[in-house]
């Protein structure tokens, strides 16, 4: 039912280890939903800016996750990364959005 509404059809959902996972080149929105611990989050992290160092463009990633998660402190580190965004999804939940490279 939602398929007509959606602006963009063209959705990839990946299951595989995440620090191995070739970020193809055209991605431009990363999102994730308190998807690993922070070690293999940080592998996922680097494969998305090895993407965008092969070919330069904006990336936002987005994360949804739980108050007491290391993984927003994993954004905070990468120097390619400026977070835009932080709130409150619910009182469980926070998101945090981020961009990179800088212009």
């Amino acid at each position: 039912a939602a398929r007509g509404h959606l602006r963009c059809e063209d959705v990839l959902t990946v299951v595989t280890d995440a620090r191995q996972f070739v970020v193809p080149p055209d991605v431009t929105v990363a999102y994730f939903n308190n998807p690993f611990d922070r070690s293999i989050f940080e592998g996922a992290l680097a494969q998305l800016r090895a993407s965008v160092m092969a070919r330069p463009r904006r990336l936002h990633v987005m994360l949804s996750y739980p108050p007491d998660s290391q993984l927003p402190a994993a954004i905070a580190a990468c120097e390619w990364l400026t977070v835009g965004h932080e709130f409150a999804l619910e009182a469980d939940r926070r998101c945090v959005i981020a961009t990179g490279p800088p212009a």
